[in-house]
């Protein structure tokens, strides 16, 4: 047996206390008597009242002191160890958006972490401990210490998430740390259980089945009328009357009472939108268990066209594979006028190349001409003409991509001219020897060059046409955005700057300011913990600013049903709802305080007696 508060055994200083009381009590008690003949008794209460007499016998006594000595002992905490008393901890503590939900008291995640801090007091001298928070991804945030200081500090700065946890990565992690211990013990922190054969795992779950109705769902159309919203709700509770809110850039529009029963969806129009709204919010005014997930967004895309410059003597198929795209507004020019031309998103060049590129737009070249010289122009060299044969993808190619559903080993081309990129342009279909196509970017600009004039083929024949030059177009003429609403906290989101951007900034919906570029090309933007609109700036060369949103929401179909795991809380062969404190040992201050109980009530119930 061990203690864990050997300080706790300084109570027993109360026992002398208690004996000196004892020693300094007079012994003698007062009677009414008939007579006084009696004056021998004179003489024993005198000496009843003398202090410092001998100590008598009493039962009392005896058990006040068994009682403060079962105080004592409780108070030490006294334990007998387990099996693996002296293995280390290693500890998941699931961060997923459910966690927040309040049907356990004061939510799900600050309760295991209480739970977590018990273990933490218990560790003896010599134990360490890793601690892992299971998120997106996971990541240890304290390994392998035994400074209890230390454990804490982390635990308590670890947040909750919006999103999803991956709790195989976590495990998997937390299974390779086991392997580099003499002997450990995994403990899971959760509010689902999972299924595992592994016995070193022992899982606590945090689930009261509670109630959450949550937005599944926002997107709109635009009709005769203006955007039309269409917002779901989905109901992992009981039957429900529920109040939705529609605002329109922060002012309510609209408010509607939906009847939703328990496990369905409702789908809820909302009409009368403002043609020159940008941010539609809805949301579900009732209080449930897991409030992150009452309110959805979305962003009404500004329905400006994109600007492209088309620079060719004629070409038919392409133009009409252009405007195939309907947000596309296409200006058309000469050669002899193209010089100098600038102010669009994309320049098309078809059989000519300017002196000096324009570097407010990305650029698709076809058939370049070889100029006077070497050949050379900054980024690419072009040499002599050949027939290509066994046109292919190269599948090394970062930008393999833009071939989607498309064949090329079915072109048939009569020839074409040798390229060299000179730049970080790379090969994106080939005839195993030469270049056909070359893709790449150039700082913030995008370039796409063809080895050929397309009238040299048979490719505008091909059904493949549209969707090659489609695909080109998507990845030339990008939103700032993705505008997909079904992005979730956590995920990466992708952004497009324009050409002639020189700084972008993010803002979050708490107005955290990030700026993710210079440099560029721009890297995926993984700050997406907070749910709710986020505001892209971009400052352009001219000063001018250009500003688009996005929004992330919690993933609603996989952490708002928060009844999902209520039905297995009773399986304890699993560890299922143990108390943290008793892991690794078996503490015996609870039957202390009881024993320590009874004594008094058996003391009080000898003195009424009058023993």
């Amino acid at each position: 047996m061990d203690f864990l508060n050997i300080w706790g055994l300084l109570f027993t200083l109360f026992i002398p206390g208690i004996i000196i009381l004892y020693l300094l009590k007079q012994q003698h008690e007062d009677l009414p008597i008939s007579s006084t003949y009696l004056w021998e008794k004179a003489l024993e209460d005198a000496q009843a009242n003398v202090p410092w007499q001998r100590l008598r016998k009493n039962i009392l006594l005896f058990l006040q002191v068994a009682a403060v000595l079962f105080i004592t002992l409780a108070i030490s905490r006294p334990f007998f160890n387990k099996a693996g008393m002296n293995e280390d901890y290693i500890v998941i503590l699931d961060c997923s958006a459910s966690m927040q939900a309040q049907d356990v008291k004061p939510s799900r995640f600050s309760k295991a972490k209480e739970e977590i801090e018990k273990l933490i007091d218990g560790m003896l001298p010599g134990q360490r401990m890793t601690i892992i928070e299971a998120g997106q991804l996971p990541s240890i945030i304290a390994n392998q210490s035994s400074d209890k200081g230390m454990l804490k500090a982390s635990l308590r700065a670890s947040q909750v998430s919006n999103g999803t946890a991956n709790m195989e990565e976590a495990v998997s992690l937390a299974n390779a740390l086991i392997e580099e211990v003499a002997s450990g013990s995994i403990y899971v922190y959760t509010d689902q259980y999972f299924e595992n054969s592994n016995r070193k795992i022992t899982t606590f779950v945090y689930n009261e089945g509670g109630e959450n109705r949550g937005i599944a769902n926002i997107s709109y159309t635009i009709g005769a009328d203006g955007p039309v919203v269409l917002s779901s709700i989905v109901n992992y509770g009981g039957d429900s009357a529920l109040t939705l809110e529609c605002k329109v850039d922060g002012v309510t529009i609209a408010v509607k009472e939906v009847e939703v029963k328990s496990g369905d969806t409702a789908n809820v129009y909302w009409n009368n939108i403002p043609m020159d709204g940008k941010i539609v919010e809805i949301s579900i005014v009732e209080e449930d268990n897991l409030m992150g997930d009452n309110q959805g967004w979305v962003v009404l895309e500004n329905s400006s066209s994109a600007k492209v410059l088309l620079v060719s003597r004629r070409n038919t198929f392409l133009e009409k594979a252009i405007k195939l795209r309907p947000d596309v507004k296409l200006d058309k020019t000469t050669f002899e006028q193209a010089e100098g031309i600038d102010g669009y998103q994309l320049y098309i060049y078809d059989g000519y190349l300017p002196e000096k590129l324009p570097e407010d737009g990305n650029i698709l070249i076809f058939n370049p001409k070889k100029s006077e010289g070497d050949g050379e122009m900054g980024f690419l060299n072009i040499g002599e003409e050949f027939v290509p044969d066994n046109i292919r993808v190269r599948g090394d190619s970062s930008y393999k991509y833009l071939m989607e559903y498309v064949h090329p080993e079915q072109f048939h081309i009569a020839r074409a001219v040798r390229l060299e990129a000179l730049s970080k342009l790379q090969t994106v279909l080939d005839d195993g020897q030469n270049p056909i196509l070359l893709a790449g970017e150039l700082g913030n600009q995008r370039i796409a060059v063809f080895a050929f004039d397309i009238h040299n083929s048979d490719l505008p024949l091909k059904v493949d046409f549209p969707i090659l030059i489609q695909n080109l177009m998507e990845w030339m003429l990008p939103r700032t955005v993705d505008q997909d609403v079904k992005k979730f906290a956590g995920e990466e989101l992708a952004i497009y700057p324009l050409p002639h951007a020189k700084e972008v900034y993010v803002t979050t919906p708490s107005g955290r300011n990030i700026s993710v570029a210079p440099p560029f090309p721009v890297s995926p933007f993984d700050d997406t913990e907070e749910v709710g609109v986020y505001k892209v700036k971009q400052i352009l060369d001219n000063g001018e600013t250009v500003e688009s949103s996005f929004t992330v929401h919690i993933p609603v179909h996989k952490e708002s049903n928060l009844r999902q795991s209520s039905d297995i809380l009773d399986i304890d062969d699993r560890g299922i709802n143990q108390k943290a404190a008793s892991v690794g040992r078996r503490e015996l201050w609870n039957i202390l305080i009881w024993m320590a109980l009874a004594l008094i009530l058996v003391e009080w119930w000898v003195y009424q007696r009058g023993y």
